[in-house]
């Protein structure tokens, strides 16, 4: 866990630079990058309008939906396997 003030030093400041370039395979420096720490930047503003008093925090990044079988069935109402 970390403080909700820190991380967004951290973010800020660079520190997690390298760690967010080696989630989203960016480099240091690129327009992605910056993207990506304002995205952060982002959701840790609103996690803090909605949770008003909560300190600590984690942050994850998850990918998303991944079908592994039935792709597009889902859309007609068949079944799907999918996984994150």
């Amino acid at each position: 866990m970390v403080m909700l003030e820190q991380a967004e030093l951290s973010l800020h400041t660079g520190k997690l630079d390298d760690a967010i370039c080696r989630i989203y395979g960016c480099s240091t420096g690129c327009d992605a990058l910056t993207h990506y720490k304002n995205r952060f930047l982002h959701i840790l503003n609103h996690f803090r309008t909605q949770f008003c008093g909560t300190e600590e925090i984690e942050l994850f990044s998850a990918p998303g939906r991944t079908e592994l079988g039935g792709n597009h069935t889902d859309h007609q109402h068949g079944n799907v396997l999918a996984a994150s």
